[in-house]
């Protein structure tokens, strides 16, 4: 196999990197901007090989990078200095889904997506995490919650050590303070989806519309920029963002527009750029879940499209960019993406690829190695003493 396509929730750009971690198996890998195929770092520790959709938020903190589960069992930590794994598990057998995570001295402070993970806590200095028993109680005595109601990827904003969340189905915001813990919550007349803040002023999108909603929390006071369009389809506008005076719209689900709006003193100017090049699939309602930015371009990440698709907001230009696995462990982690236990990694992968992957991390391990002997190096590796690759893995799973 020559190529297989990457795709991935969010991404941490370092200078000419992007590192990102894959949302089809497990596995951490780093893209220089303008090549074609990433670089395989390694294997997320304490998760099975073929995991999918592990991690959906990335907080970067003192050139470490916390991979936040969605999927997971815990906090996947990266230093970007010394080039190793570390992993703080919450829970042994649970699953944790955070659909975002926001950093504030030193304290990363877990999203819930829904009801079935609690609000956490993580002290990055201590290592250690607490959760807040409160969060959804406060909420379940006010509101019936079902599985319908849940916190977006966008559904929460950090301002003046507050942080303001959206839940989607809810006609409210919900505040909680991150020094004294105490949440309130007002309510709106509008069904939010996502919450964002600009200048003073916090723009909110609605759910299955293209309204936009511009809230002064000191005035109390809200107005619609954005009238509703025809025919709308579920999940139209994934995200805001604001640039040159301008309000940009992401487009959500099987949306392939951005939408520029211009405020030309009462009026409204709306101007729409089709994403080119694009490759739609199936499997899921979004082509994109997220993006990155960087001065005036807008880094697209895929979900499940074919590449990184860049958008220049000043020229309106589009390139897209593939992001390949290496060539050399294109098949392993194609099969890893199709694999969903241990007896069909063992089927479909066979010797041959499995020796691969072995030879990879033996070239990792002596790299390394220092001044220590390669073969108490690779002894301590097979102890557990070092860090757990995938052929380690792999190998103590079919002993």
């Amino acid at each position: 196999m020559e190529s297989f396509n990457l795709n991935f929730h969010d991404a941490y750009m370092d200078g000419e990197y992007i590192y990102f971690s894959s949302l089809d198996f497990n596995g951490l890998f780093r893209l220089k901007r303008g090549e074609k195929y990433a670089e395989w770092l390694g294997q997320f520790p304490g998760e099975e090989a073929w995991s999918k959709g592990l991690h959906y938020k990335i907080v970067e903190y003192n050139r470490k990078l916390f991979f936040t589960p969605f999927f997971g069992h815990g906090i996947h930590i990266y230093d970007l200095e010394k080039k190793n794994f570390k992993f703080y598990s919450l829970h042994d057998k649970n699953i944790f889904s955070f659909s975002n995570a926001v950093e504030s001295d030193g304290k990363i402070f877990l999203i819930p997506l829904n009801m079935h993970t609690p609000f956490m806590i993580y002290d990055i200095n201590n290592e250690s995490v607490r959760a807040n028993v409160d969060f959804w109680l406060y909420i379940r005595k006010r509101f019936h919650l079902t599985e319908k109601h849940f916190i977006g990827g966008f559904g929460c904003v950090l301002v003046n050590q507050k942080i303001y969340i959206t839940i989607v189905g809810l006609s409210i915001v919900i505040c909680y303070d991150i020094q004294s813990g105490k949440i309130c919550l007002k309510k709106i007349g509008f069904t939010p989806r996502g919450i964002h803040y600009f200048d003073g002023l916090f723009y909110f999108t609605v759910v299955n519309s293209y309204k936009i909603v511009i809230y002064d929390e000191k005035k109390d006071i809200a107005r619609e920029v954005i009238s509703e369009f025809e025919n709308e389809e579920e999940c139209p506008v994934l995200s805001i963002l604001k640039y040159s005076d301008k309000l940009f719209l992401m487009p959500g689900g099987y949306h392939t527009e951005v939408m520029e709006i211009s405020f030309l003193g009462e009026d409204v100017e709306v101007k729409s750029f089709p994403l080119m090049g694009v490759k739609f699939s199936v499997r899921y309602l979004n082509l994109y879940m997220n993006y990155l930015q960087e001065g005036s371009e807008i880094l697209f990440l895929p979900k499940d499209g074919n590449g990184v698709l860049v958008f220049d907001l000043n020229q309106k230009t589009m390139k897209l960019y593939k992001v390949e696995c290496d060539p050399l462990y294109a098949e392993q982690c194609y099969v890893l993406s199709k694999c969903e236990g241990a007896i069909q990694i063992e089927e479909k992968m066979g010797l041959k690829m499995y020796l691969k992957l072995f030879k990879y991390d033996l070239g990792r391990v002596y790299h390394n190695a220092g001044n220590e002997n390669i073969g108490q190096k690779i002894f301590k590796m097979c102890k557990g003493e070092e860090h757990e690759s995938y052929s380690d893995q792999c190998a103590n799973r079919y002993r």
